[in-house]
């Protein structure tokens, strides 16, 4: 099965999402902020990313925009996952 990169700053997320993941049988790597997550993308090159765009220190915009940097991951899908619903974090 092929790898997903969990990436947010929030532990009860990275668990609910990781024990669901692992349970239908992907392989979940996880990372706490998104320094961590360029050293696991670049080491594991997961299938797909799943990443919080709120995170203290560089946030998920960033994180794609350094990771697009990198020709491995060019081709990658990310997947922005927020807890924010106001209408300018929509935006």
């Amino acid at each position: 099965m092929p790898s997903i990169l969990l990436i947010d700053d929030l532990r009860s997320h990275v668990k609910f999402l990781n024990d669901f993941l692992s349970y239908v049988g992907y392989d979940v790597l996880t990372a706490y902020n998104a320094a961590d997550g360029l050293e696991m993308a670049r080491q594991h090159e997961p299938a797909l990313i799943l990443l919080d765009i709120r995170m203290p220190g560089m946030d998920g915009i960033a994180f794609v925009q350094t990771l697009r940097r990198d020709s491995r991951f060019c081709q990658t899908p990310v997947i922005a996952l927020t807890a924010s619903a106001m209408n300018g974090d929509r935006e």
